[in-house]
């Protein structure tokens, strides 16, 4: 930026300031900086960051003659002649400090300057951010335009932290909203597996069984594959519940929950029926291949240990009825429900830990 474009043309020469883009901090304070140093001929440039109206902050700097001062470090705001800008809420150029009613200032006494022009770093809300400040040891003159130009530069620098403001602001939002929408849809996430799942053993619920019941009972009718529904009963789980407490029995219910899922596949789907009973609903299965898995349900609960509150073990063994699809049914979904309890109860009343299949259960 020469010194003649500015004079025959200053709407370009700002224009051109304006047009750098893609500057990171850092670029953007030396691209400030630099151009400041070139308009005042002052040596020592660096912006000040007012901080709870009572401190400013140096944010960078560039020090050509040794000024001591570093990024980082805090002043009182009466500490630095930035704070006579923040002041008078306007810029502030003093060719010697020495000649002037600054003399005795404690900046002037501590660092020995001469020289000072103090710009305010306005931002939209009419807010001043802090001071790009340029100083000399020795005394300066500046023309009309030397400190038009400065003020410019001060204008573009204070737009530009403002919107470096604005984006980091808006990146915070835009990570506190996704943090947000993803607890939103936890707690929907909850609120949805609360409402089809029973608390105890985080199987499906009777209510919400049912209507899938209903929903493969169609499907499979539609596609013509076989669909098969167990009922387990934990045939010692009522004695147990009473001698060791509602607690302890809870526990039994939860631990039969875990493993019939060992024996599930992705399309099956288990749920706590009713307080002491389970169901087992078993996709493109018929009877023969829903035996196998009911007695593979009936050996593996049959081989686990329950630990008591006193520390024995216990065992149960389990009953189950089968039933399959009856496509000849008014309501097959009720149909299996029916004839699958039945077979249950036929299982119990033979003495328990036994498969009984429901019989007329013709497949589609």
């Amino acid at each position: 930026m020469q010194e003649q474009s500015f004079s025959q043309d200053p709407d370009r020469w700002i224009a051109q300031l304006l047009q750098q883009q893609n500057l990171s901090t850092p670029q953007l304070f030396e691209t400030a900086f630099e151009t400041a140093m070139q308009v005042t001929r002052l040596p020592f440039a660096r912006v000040a960051r007012l901080r709870h109206e009572t401190h400013l902050r140096m944010e960078a700097l560039v020090d050509s003659i040794g000024l001591k001062y570093q990024a980082g470090h805090e002043f009182p705001v009466d500490q630095l002649l930035d704070g006579e800008v923040i002041r008078r809420q306007d810029a502030l150029a003093i060719p010697d400090l020495m000649a002037s009613p600054f003399a005795r200032h404690p900046e002037v006494l501590a660092s020995g300057v001469r020289s000072y022009v103090g710009i305010p770093l306005w931002q939209r809300n009419q807010q001043i951010y802090g001071v790009l400040s340029l100083v000399d040891q020795k005394p300066h003159q500046w023309g009309a335009e030397a400190l038009l130009r400065a003020s410019m530069i001060g204008r573009w620098l204070g737009h530009e932290i403002e919107l470096r403001q604005l984006s980091r602001e808006l990146t915070t939002k835009s990570h506190r909203l996704a943090s947000m929408a993803q607890e939103l849809q936890r707690l929907q996430n909850q609120v949805e597996q609360g409402s089809i799942r029973d608390t105890v053993t985080d199987l499906l619920n009777n209510r919400y069984f049912n209507k899938l019941l209903q929903t493969e009972a169609a499907r499979a009718q539609r596609h013509a594959y076989p669909l098969s529904l167990l009922l387990l009963f934990p045939d010692s789980y009522p004695r147990h519940s009473q001698q060791w407490g509602m607690d302890f029995g809870a526990t039994m219910l939860r631990s039969i929950g875990v493993l019939l899922r060992r024996h599930l596949r992705t399309i099956d789907n288990a749920a706590r029926y009713t307080e002491e009973m389970f169901a087992i609903l078993l996709p493109q299965t018929d009877i023969s291949g829903s035996a196998i898995v009911a007695n593979r349900i009936r050996t593996t609960i049959g081989g686990h240990r329950f630990n008591t509150p006193s520390g024995e073990t216990i065992q149960t063994t389990g009953s189950l009825g089968i039933s399959g699809l009856n496509v000849q049914d008014d309501d097959p979904a009720a149909g299996m429900i029916s004839r699958a309890r039945r077979a249950l109860e036929q299982a119990r009343k033979a003495g328990g830990n036994r498969v009984i299949v429901a019989s007329s259960t013709p497949q589609a």
